[in-house]
């Protein structure tokens, strides 16, 4: 991936790649929770990964590598958790449930 972006959009798209991928790894120096070395692991094998494989380009192996480096980046935050307010809560449920929906008409149809 890294060679491939290289080659496609130069050492400047190369360089913004890296530095969008590396933010997990350089939040690492804050403290961080108990369950963040997981979701490290998780990621940086992701990222090795990408050097010797082109599984990146499946969309749930990309999404499931980066929601691992996000979770890693909310693991190291210093701002006390809020609770979801209930009108964002079913916000949140209507979106996952329409996109469940979607899915799942999209996989009958296909």
């Amino acid at each position: 991936m890294y060679l491939q972006t290289l080659a496609e959009l130069g050492p400047i798209g190369l360089a913004l790649v890296v530095f969008a991928l590396v933010q997990p790894l350089v939040a690492l120096r804050s403290r961080h929770g108990p369950l963040v070395a997981g979701a490290l692991g998780a990621y940086v094998a992701f990222l090795a990964h990408m050097v010797i494989d082109w599984e990146w380009i499946i969309a749930p192996v990309a999404v499931v590598g980066l929601l691992c480096g996000a979770l890693t980046l909310v693991g190291t935050r210093h701002e006390p958790e809020r609770p979801l307010s209930p009108l964002n809560r079913r916000r949140l449920f209507a979106g996952l449930l329409a996109l469940g929906v979607v899915a799942l008409a999209r996989l009958i149809l296909a």
